[in-house]
């Protein structure tokens, strides 16, 4: 690839942005996590009453696109309020909520609960799933593998077989760290 001169670069209004390697990346910011303040008074509300029907909203009845929503929109809290000290109990009522809406029939619906649990996963310290949520993580875990061998969406098959793979990496994860 030929590299262009600065003048024709200022020219085309490239000059910042050409970088004859391709983009540079930035390195991602540390710090704490900011949302961790707020993140139960976004994640408990939504969840909150999902199984009442309303004056507005029957989730778990005709309003199947709006539980799916929800249901992806608490695996996106969920996903934000990693290393809070909220994750492990937010978790816990997502994987609740994921439980009892398992056999959903929706499609949306159950796409947005294995997010929900891949969130969970992702979210919550290894050490506090595979020791205080130890009985929820083999219920879900054998739900996933139901999921992954009889689901009639290729999509859910394959988001259950990632969470199964993500489970089993964060076992391994576990059993190599070095013990203090």
């Amino acid at each position: 690839m030929k590299e262009l001169s600065l003048d024709c670069r200022i020219s085309m209004g490239t000059a910042g942005k050409y970088h004859p390697h391709g983009p540079s990346q930035a390195e991602p910011a540390c710090g704490p996590n900011e949302f961790s303040s707020v993140a139960g008074h976004f994640f408990f509300p939504l969840l909150q009453n999902f199984d009442r029907p309303l004056m507005t909203f029957d989730l778990l009845g005709d309003d199947q696109l709006v539980l799916g929503r929800l249901a992806h929109t608490l695996a996106i809290l969920m996903f934000f309020a990693v290393n809070t000290t909220a994750a492990a109990v937010m978790g816990r009522a997502l994987l609740e909520f994921v439980w009892a809406l398992r056999f959903h029939t929706d499609l949306y619906v159950r796409q947005g609960l294995l997010s929900s649990v891949s969130s969970a996963l992702l979210s919550i310290p290894a050490e506090r799933l595979l020791g205080d949520m130890m009985e929820e993580l083999l219920e879900t875990q054998c739900w996933l593998a139901d999921v992954a061998e009889k689901d009639p969406d290729g999509d859910c098959r394959s988001l259950a077989l990632h969470n199964l793979l993500l489970m089993e990496n964060l076992k391994k994860k576990l059993e190599t760290a070095p013990s203090f």
